[in-house]
């Protein structure tokens, strides 16, 4: 029955010879199975990793972003030299008067605060 979509129910029923309650007999299932085959559908083959991998690289951007990753690190030394040079100033307040004063909100009062 083609096109069995767009008829009502009813009108499907007694097209295929069946009623709600009882559904196809197992001659009729038997019948379909060797006419049209089993009721399910093809299986795909899944992609293999390394196909996964490399469709990642199909996308132009992606490309480009390699390219600009690439010519980055081929332009910045890798490591810095070991010569010594000039001494940064260290600052001697490592933290800020604002970042004391909420540990001193969040940290129990039984301890002593280091002076601001």
């Amino acid at each position: 029955m083609e096109e069995a979509h767009l008829l009502s129910a009813a009108d499907v029923l007694r097209g295929f010879s069946v009623t709600a309650e009882g559904g196809l007999s197992q001659e009729q299932v038997a019948d379909a199975r060797e006419r049209y085959g089993p009721n399910e559908l093809p299986t795909e083959e899944g992609k293999s990793l390394w196909e996964l991998v490399l469709e990642q690289f199909e996308d132009l951007l992606v490309r480009i972003l390699l390219l600009a990753a690439l010519v980055s690190f081929v332009s910045k030394p890798s490591l810095p030299s070991c010569e010594p040079g000039p001494a940064r100033p260290q600052s001697r307040r490592l933290l800020s008067s604002q970042t004391w004063t909420l540990l001193r909100l969040q940290l129990p009062h039984s301890e002593p605060l280091p002076p601001t």
